[in-house]
């Protein structure tokens, strides 16, 4: 069982979530962005304590995310042990997954894992906008191209089907990355957090890569990370598509919300703010399934 003593689950009034009658009355929602613990970062609570609040949010699926450490065990686990509640993990190509790794995406891909995400906390481009130091994991190559690493990844991910998410790349990184997994047969590529101050995608790039088959990911507006405020994310939402994004918490952080909760919040704003519920529904719930391969739920 996962350890519970880090992790600060004693704050936590799962009881109380339990036993709210809400969730009959919610949308369905998928958390396409999950921050559990155990974690090499301090978090809110464990991933069995997400999943227990889950239920009381309307929650019916969730992506479990680490920069550091696969989530494909736990997110099996807690499949197995929360009856109706969909879960799948996956590997970030950070340095604790050895950078652009294909070894570790073909055992997370053949252990269940769903998705790869690129580098995070280590690419390139986080290194050099926060100035922190160490060696940053690059996707380019000699002359500009993308290194064989790369093309290996996104081979796998074509191979195994997996959901490839962009990471903390430069919005021209993710450019590059997108054309490759086309070229390799990915069907499945998300632009994590494009809204998100470190990768900060201008809206007409956003715009033209969903055109071309992409999915913007639209997390909690946070100021922490991003300068782009709820009614902006509305507008961007609404400039590439509804159908082309996804919806995530983007949670666990010890001072915000448990993520079920936090996430049920954000959803509510959202329609406060004019989506429709029909659109919650498209963007929260069946993109997401979509994506993941998941029925999706009625």
């Amino acid at each position: 069982m996962l350890a519970a003593s880090s992790t600060g689950r004693e704050d936590v009034d799962l009881e109380q979530q339990r036993r709210s009658p809400s969730a009959t009355r919610q949308a369905l929602l998928v958390d396409f962005h999950v921050h559990p613990g155990p974690d090499s970062r301090p978090r809110r609570c464990d991933a069995f304590d997400i999943a227990a609040a889950a239920h009381a949010h309307g929650i019916v699926g969730m992506v479990l995310k680490s920069h550091t450490l696969s989530t494909v065990g736990t997110a099996s686990v807690l499949e197995r042990v929360q009856p109706g509640l969909r879960v799948s993990g996956g590997i970030a190509m950070n340095r604790a997954a050895g950078g652009i790794n294909p070894e570790a995406v073909e055992a997370s891909a053949r252990a269940g894992g769903k998705v790869i995400w690129f580098p995070t906390q280590d690419s390139e481009n986080e290194r050099r906008r926060t100035g922190a130091g160490g060696p940053a994991v690059s996707i380019w190559g000699s002359g500009g191209a993308l290194t064989p690493d790369v093309h290996d990844v996104l081979r796998l991910a074509a191979d195994h089907d997996q959901v490839v998410c962009s990471g903390h790349l430069a919005p021209d990184e993710v450019v590059a990355l997108f054309d490759a997994a086309v070229e390799h047969g990915v069907e499945r590529f998300v632009v994590s957090h494009p809204d998100h101050r470190h990768v900060d995608m201008p809206v007409s790039l956003q715009s033209d890569l969903a055109r071309r088959g992409a999915v913007m990911e639209r997390v909690v507006p946070r100021r922490e990370i991003s300068d782009v405020d709820l009614p902006g994310m509305v507008a961007r939402i609404g400039a590439v598509g509804v159908g082309r994004n996804v919806l995530g918490s983007d949670l666990g952080q010890p001072h915000n919300p448990v993520p079920p909760e936090g996430f049920r919040r954000f959803a509510e704003q959202l329609l406060d703010e004019g989506i429709s519920e029909a659109e919650l529904t498209l963007m929260g719930l069946t993109t997401a399934a979509e994506l993941l391969g998941w029925e999706v739920p009625a």
